[in-house]
């Protein structure tokens, strides 16, 4: 049973690599006979851990692909990568898609990654038993992504607004020291590799 978990899980992964990669490639155009290449910006986030398996276990070069995945601190960091044609690709939320478009970047969006439910969370010291207990306090928190909506959305739920809070726009590596070392009462969370 163990060997046919591991095959499916091996061929999962294969599948997940290739659907990803070739999503990437259909964005992009190619010369025929050339090796392609392509850099996706992203953030370490765990739903980013098919495409460094992939790029571990030699899929993309098997693939004749050049791939490289640029890792930056925030999302506003690495939208600003790609409006500044320093990679080729990224994976944004929607709500960055539209900024990036507003913004007049010509890009395709070419598959969606994942529907998270549940991958978001707030770290708050043990003073904070509620949401209520929000209001006044200060907030690390990266106001160019998806973790600021998800903050305002949980304020509202409870009748509180971004003017109750002190919202300090941090990357998410800067906030979580913020809070280990006491700057800052709460942050938001979001999985991510490494962390």
């Amino acid at each position: 049973m163990t060997s046919q978990h591991q095959l499916r899980r091996r061929h999962a992964l294969q599948l997940m690599a290739g659907a990803t990669g070739a999503a990437l490639l259909h964005a992009c155009g190619q010369s025929s006979g050339s090796q392609m290449s392509l850099s996706l910006g992203t953030i370490p986030w765990v739903g980013q851990v098919p495409l460094y398996v992939a790029q571990e276990k030699g899929f993309y070069t098997e693939a004749g692909l050049d791939f490289s995945l640029k890792v930056f601190s925030s999302n506003g960091e690495y939208m600003a990568a790609f409006l500044a044609n320093q990679v080729d690709s990224i994976s944004p939320v929607s709500s960055e898609a539209v900024v990036l478009k507003s913004q007049g970047k010509d890009f395709k969006i070419t598959m969606v990654q994942d529907n998270s439910v549940g991958g978001d969370g707030i770290l708050a010291r043990d003073s904070i038993t509620r949401i209520e207990d929000f209001k006044g306090q200060k907030i690390a928190v990266d106001t160019s992504g998806v973790s600021y909506f998800f903050l305002l959305q949980i304020l509202e739920e409870v009748g509180l607004s971004k003017a109750d809070i002190t919202a300090v726009n941090t990357d998410p590596t800067a906030a979580a020291a913020a809070f280990q070392s006491g700057r800052a009462l709460l942050h938001e969370w979001r999985l991510q590799t490494g962390q």
